[in-house]
């Protein structure tokens, strides 16, 4: 089954450096892109992903705005939201922890350490997909 991820960074290396990662875990998933917030809630008003990244620092609404929008819609309330930032500190982290963030995340440097943080965090295993599949 595929899992559908919104990606919401205003950054479009960070979308390709996310994707390969992505491709590393997994054949079974699709990333939508959504390069601000606006973007995002328009995305969001006919889709239901099953897994939100948020970047913390965005242009224009901030991410912990964009969080709060998120946390409103009634359909979106299940779905983890796992907010990312390159530097963040307790206080930060603690106040999305409190507005429904599922975790935060520091922006990994390297292609195969984010890969491990998308394995564990969406739950899909490669190896175990193309084993588990008929034929």
């Amino acid at each position: 089954m595929e899992k559908n991820i919104l990606l919401i960074d205003d950054d479009q290396d960070q979308l390709r450096f996310f994707v390969d990662a992505l491709n590393r875990v997994s054949n079974h998933t699709h990333c939508i892109f959504a390069r601000s917030a606006e973007i995002a809630y328009k995305a969001l008003d006919v889709i239901t992903p099953d897994f939100i990244f948020l970047n913390m620092h965005l242009p224009k609404i901030s991410g912990i705005a964009c969080l709060a929008r998120i946390r409103e819609f009634r359909h979106l309330r299940h779905v983890p939201v796992f907010v990312y930032s390159a530097c963040y500190d307790e206080i930060i982290k603690q106040k999305v922890l409190a507005m429904g963030a599922t975790c935060c995340i520091r922006k990994p440097k390297r292609l195969n350490v984010l890969a491990y943080v998308l394995k564990e965090l969406v739950g899909v295993d490669k190896d175990l997909m193309r084993s588990a599949s008929p034929g």
